[in-house]
């Protein structure tokens, strides 16, 4: 009886323990989906050179495709001048596409304006440059009223896309 007792505490620790590992692979796979899905908000490539470099090179990427630059932010130089050190070359350039700005605003009753304009991050690793920015698409759930605003938001997507991977030589997505 002492047997039978301690082989049903074995099986009924096993099935416990098998029920744990299962509840705990699906959060893991949950965790790791999540993970996947805001990964994918953003684009991100690299390519070989110096900041400035590519700077130049996607700036002219973007005004074959009608955007303009407003404005680029030195991120190291901003934070040296006010007394933080920062060692790593970064800029971030403030994008517009007005006819495309323009559409978002009326689509959204100017509410999209926060999120205006589209920030391009880019960054020295080494003899790599970083190129990195949210995708329209992923502001566009903001909005699950302004039905217009998705597509336009893709159409800016494959936009920004291209010419990032003009600038960079990437044809990889």
């Amino acid at each position: 009886m002492a047997f039978g007792l301690l082989m049903w505490l074995v099986l009924l620790g096993a099935a416990s323990l098998m029920a744990w590992m299962v509840v705990r692979s699906r959060s893991r796979y949950r965790q790791a989906r999540a993970q996947e899905d805001e990964m994918s908000d953003f684009f991100e490539t690299r390519t070989a050179g110096r900041v400035d470099e590519v700077e130049n090179r996607l700036e002219a990427a973007l005004k074959e495709r009608k955007f303009g630059t407003l404005h680029v932010h030195d991120v190291t130089g901003t934070l040296n001048s006010k007394g933080v050190p920062f060692d790593t070359p970064m800029r971030i350039m403030d994008i517009c596409h007005p006819h495309h700005a323009r559409k978002a605003l009326d689509a959204t009753g100017n509410r999209i304006a926060p999120l205006l304009p589209c920030s391009v991050a880019l960054w020295q690793e080494g003899d790599e440059v970083v190129v990195r920015f949210l995708r329209p698409t992923a502001l566009a759930r903001f909005f699950p009223g302004a039905a217009e605003l998705a597509g336009l938001a893709k159409e800016v997507n494959v936009a920004v896309e291209a010419a990032v991977e003009q600038a960079t030589g990437d044809t990889q997505k």
